[in-house]
């Protein structure tokens, strides 16, 4: 998976792995989709609508446990270190290979759990957007990207997930030895500061540009 393909916007319908350029998206089909990605949440007035009051520490709750599958996801992928062949078109793998569909079907399924995790940035965008509109509007009606990214971004918040994700990383995917190994040093499925990574220079940088394109469209 390039950047590319991982920057294209990450909107549009997760149940089939869809991802659209955000010029693509106007706002009604946004936030429809925020709707249907989540359960009882309704429309109106064009707005989101939650049946229970979502928090930013609701939303965030929700968050921490995708972690979990996102990390298991990752110490899953990990056994197949190299795939290079899956995205080169034209490549020694055939199109009509079963091989091939196997393999494509299952990048697919550890994909979407990092698409899950970067759509829910609409969620973020709203609770936060709920919490203080009168620091959010002004940004939005200036069409201020920056101003909005700034709004958003909080560097402890980001750091803190990092650190989680690291040390879940080596808790879930620590090998486990009978202590008769003579080399104490632990082993894991998967490095854990590489899961560290993938969070600070994917994950957390494409949910806050999800964050920021749903804002642009919040007062439409």
């Amino acid at each position: 998976m390039d950047s590319q393909n991982l920057r294209v916007g990450y909107f549009g319908n997760e149940s089939q792995g869809r991802l659209l350029h955000s010029q693509d998206m106007d706002s009604q089909n946004l936030r429809r989709g925020f709707c249907c990605s989540h359960r009882g949440w309704t429309i109106s007035g064009g707005i989101p609508v939650s049946p229970t009051g979502f928090t930013l520490g609701t939303v965030r709750d929700s968050l921490e446990r995708q972690e979990d599958t996102i990390i298991f996801s990752l110490i899953e992928r990990a056994r197949f270190p190299l795939n290079r062949p899956a995205y080169v078109a034209g490549s020694a793998v055939s199109s009509s290979s079963l091989g091939e569909f196997v393999i494509r079907e299952t990048e697919a399924v550890y994909a979407k759990s990092l698409s899950r995790r970067i759509h829910y940035g609409r969620f973020v965008a709203e609770v936060k957007y709920r919490d203080a509109p009168q620091d959010y509007e002004p940004a939005i009606r200036a069409k201020d990207r920056n101003a909005l990214m700034k709004l958003l971004t909080s560097e402890s918040v980001e750091e803190m997930v990092k650190r989680r994700v690291m040390k879940k990383a080596m808790v879930f995917g620590q090998n486990v030895t009978l202590g008769d190994d003579k080399d104490n040093r632990p082993r894991y499925k998967i490095d854990p500061l590489v899961v560290s990574r993938i969070y600070g220079e994917w994950v957390i940088p494409l949910t806050k540009i999800v964050e920021v394109e749903y804002l642009l469209r919040r007062l439409d």
